[in-house]
């Protein structure tokens, strides 16, 4: 959703964010100020997003931040943000990918047997004892 919106914003056309079963009937202004605070709110980094105090205020009207400006801000560093942020996602995936293989090594190894001189004399029938007068076999043509 997020690299959807970095480009309708850049094409000044946020606008299309709005449910468009909405039609005409909503305010656009207040539309677009729900979806700027909306972008806002969703920043990766907790420090950036606006208190709740702030959002209220803003909705209300009674605040003096100027939300265009803040979200200019957000995207001008969104974009150094991002090529930090996908390098470290990266290697964060990369990281927990050769953990799982480690595991998935370490599993295979422990599996089977321990010795090479180990063998299993079980067949089906150590494992499931059959029981010739149960009802399973009554139904079943031999």
């Amino acid at each position: 959703m997020f690299p959807k919106v970095h480009v309708l914003r850049e094409q000044d056309k946020l606008v299309e964010l709005v449910d468009p079963r909405l039609g005409t009937y909503y305010n656009r202004e207040e539309a677009m100020a729900m979806i700027q605070i909306g972008i806002l709110c969703t920043s990766q980094v907790s420090s950036e997003r606006p208190s709740m105090s702030t959002v209220v205020s803003i909705l209300e009207g009674s605040s003096t931040v100027n939300v265009e400006k803040l979200l200019e801000a957000f995207f001008n560093k969104g974009s150094e943000k991002d090529n930090e942020s996908v390098r470290a996602m990266k290697k964060h995936y990369a990281m927990i990918n050769e953990e799982e293989m480690n595991m998935l090594d370490q599993t295979i190894s422990t599996d089977g047997p321990f010795t090479s001189s180990s063998t299993s004399t079980a067949n089906a029938s150590d494992l499931y004892p059959l029981k010739p007068d149960s009802a399973y076999w009554n139904c079943r043509a031999v």
